[in-house]
């Protein structure tokens, strides 16, 4: 079963280069275009990972993050992505439960070698229990 990532960027461009990309290394990829979406999908489709933008339209991903945070389900790995200069602090990122944050522009290599690792420990978390 492939694993399910939630790409969610205002971007098209950006969408189709890492959807692209994260389909070609094995993921399945779902789109949201902005955080309202992203919302809406999380609470109907599982996913094992969230690729989310932070400056975009209607909610703004360090909102989404909150309430993914905030319900109190399943923890999901999340990367955030961002034009933001300068990107957040260690400390706001861990208080929005980000693994880890990416600055635009970014390599999708680098992404997808950051989505790899953080599912594979996500994987072996879950095979301690």
């Amino acid at each position: 079963m492939r694993r399910r990532i939630l790409l969610v960027d205002d971007e098209f461009p950006t969408r189709k280069i890492l959807k692209f990309n994260l389909e070609q290394a094995g993921y399945e990829v779902f789109i949201a275009n902005d955080g309202l979406e992203a919302w809406e999908a999380l609470r109907r489709v599982p996913i094992d990972l969230l690729i989310i933008d932070e400056i975009m339209p209607r909610m703004t991903g360090s909102s989404v993050c909150e309430m993914v945070r905030d319900a109190g389900e399943r923890p999901i790995p999340v990367v955030m992505i961002t034009a933001k200069t300068p990107p957040f602090t260690g400390e706001v990122l861990e208080s929005l439960g980000v693994a880890h944050c990416f600055a635009k522009p970014f390599s999708p290599r680098d992404l997808i070698a950051k989505v790899d690792e953080l599912l594979s420990n996500a994987s072996a978390a879950i095979g301690r229990f």
